[in-house]
């Protein structure tokens, strides 16, 4: 700020901007210099509405309203004063709605943004600071700290709970395709480099890569095992090798790459309420998202909107058991079918209806279907197995099954609850209900790949990859307060504004609610 002076473009002498920054008494460099900054003879605040920006001015002042304690607490009062984690996160939020997230392009935006400047009020801190600082606080970040966010935005924006949908996507891990190991290539690199420290075990370098090594190779023999357990090749499994809690498997458009499924609870006003990160399951972060959404409102959400993906009986069961009305899809997330397909176009267990009165099945040629005995999946999972002998002789055998003994049905514990779906989703009511679903879930997503270009991440290890995600939906949920925000500001001017023969356009009109 004092540079600024000898250049015409502020006006406050360097004693003011000393004490603009550091508050007297207090223990952190506030970063409110914004307010002494201009541009020319405009003050900073003023050039950003002028010039199309006045959501930074708005952005900040949401900052402001946050509670921070649970940041500022981490820190001792002693020594030398820090950076307020508000100007430290700001900046962070600030690029991220920018489009810029990376630890180098959030250095250069504090040096040369006019935006990151009324944010960060003037603080440049450098990338290694912005890392260490995301590093310091990452647990908080993602559970605490985003509830507590959630808690400001929906307070303002006055939301109660109801109608939620909840989905979840793929994004790639920050590690290479290229540097995958096989589960026989994990085994004998953790054995070369025990060999190696054997050589030599005062080198505290090979001490570290064995370790590294060990820890790979335990995790794909964990994998192997669950692999197996499905009844999957075990030996065809692979672990990133920069980044082993990564899983290899394929994103949206089909290509296989090491990456992670973030999942998100999105309020039909479009907060996202709770997110959660897993490296390979959807269905599991439901309980940890219903969870989140209880402690920001104290209750559940009155209805959930499911995709396919999540027709099972581990999701239906809980939501049932806590009041939710769940209206959930049995076919996939590309279809949007109420009932699945079978493999090929065949007849899918949903087309055989259950007479629970004679515990029998009957099929969709009039064939019933009998009780033959009990047994166990791949998963553990028991079941009650149904089969008939009229396969042999059926017209439309070809629709329904190659198997040389028949057609055969397998019936699981909270089959009921998926047969009850189906039914209820025949009511031309629920199906208008659940095409909500759409565009509440989906949205989030179109915004963080497209518009804040979250298509990798940049931070390795289920933490990083948890607080990255956190922070992408924080600024997600700040930009949906400031779009209401901005909504409100236009009815309002709109009340109070006369009649014009000819109104204003658009853009016109942004930038009086900006103004």
């Amino acid at each position: 700020a004092t540079a600024q002076g000898s250049f015409g473009f502020a006006r406050q002498s360097s004693a003011a901007a000393s004490t603009a920054e550091v508050v007297p008494g207090d223990d952190w460099f506030q970063g409110d210099g914004h307010l002494e900054f201009f541009i020319g003879a405009e003050r900073l605040d003023a050039y950003l509405q002028r010039v199309g920006s006045g959501w930074v001015v708005r952005l900040r002042g949401l900052l402001e309203g946050l509670n921070w304690e649970l940041l500022t607490r981490a820190y001792q009062l002693t020594g030398r004063k820090a950076k307020h984690p508000r100007a430290m996160l700001g900046l962070i939020l600030y690029g991220i709605l920018s489009g810029r997230w990376s630890l180098r392009d959030l250095e250069e935006m504090a040096r040369l943004d006019a935006g990151a400047w009324w944010v960060c009020g003037g603080h440049q801190p450098d990338h290694s600071t912005i890392g260490e600082f995301i590093h310091r606080h990452a647990a908080i970040l993602t559970t605490a700290f985003f509830e507590s966010l959630v808690r400001y935005v929906v307070a303002r924006l006055r939301l109660q709970a109801g109608t939620v949908a909840i989905d979840g996507t793929v994004i790639e891990s920050a590690a290479s395709r290229f540097h995958m190991l096989k589960l026989q290539a994990a085994r004998e690199a953790a054995r070369l480099a025990e060999q190696a420290v054997q050589a030599d075990p005062d080198e505290p370098v090979l001490q570290a890569q064995a370790r590294t090594a060990t820890e790979l190779a335990q995790t794909a023999e964990e994998r192997a095992e669950e692999r197996g357990a499905r009844g999957r090749e075990a030996a065809a499994t692979s672990v990133a090798r920069t980044d082993p809690e990564a899983v290899l498997q394929p994103r949206k458009d089909g290509a296989w790459r090491p990456g992670y499924k973030p999942s998100v609870l999105v309020h039909a006003s479009g907060v996202i309420i709770a997110q959660s990160v897993h490296p390979s399951s959807e269905v599991a972060q439901v309980e940890r998202l219903l969870a989140q959404h209880a402690a920001v409102f104290g209750t559940p959400p009155t209805t959930a909107l499911f995709d396919g993906n999540y027709h099972c009986a581990e999701v239906l069961v809980p939501c049932v058991a806590q009041g939710i009305d769940v209206l959930c899809a049995s076919g996939g997330t590309q279809r949007e079918s109420w009932n699945k397909r079978g493999a090929r176009g065949r007849f899918a267990k949903g087309d055989f209806v259950y007479d629970a009165a004679g515990d029998r099945y009957r099929c969709p040629a009039g064939h019933d279907l009998l009780r033959q005995g009990n047994g166990t999946n791949r998963h553990g999972h028991a079941y009650t197995r149904y089969r008939t002998r009229a396969c042999r002789g059926c017209a439309v055998r070809g629709q329904c099954t190659t198997a040389t003994q028949g057609r055969v049905i397998d019936r699981f514990d909270g089959d009921e609850y998926k047969e009850l779906m189906r039914s209820v989703l025949e009511h031309p009511a629920a199906r208008k209900k659940y095409r909500e679903r759409a565009p509440i879930a989906e949205r989030p997503y179109a915004e963080l790949t497209e518009h804040q270009r979250l298509r990798r991440f940049h931070r390795r290890g289920r933490l990083g990859v948890a607080v990255e995600f956190a922070l992408h939906c924080m600024a997600y949920d700040l930009k949906v307060a400031l779009r209401a925000a901005l909504r409100l500001h236009a009815i309002l001017c709109h009340c109070i504004t006369p009649r014009l023969s000819h109104p204003p356009s658009p853009m016109r009109q942004i930038a009086l609610c900006a103004a």
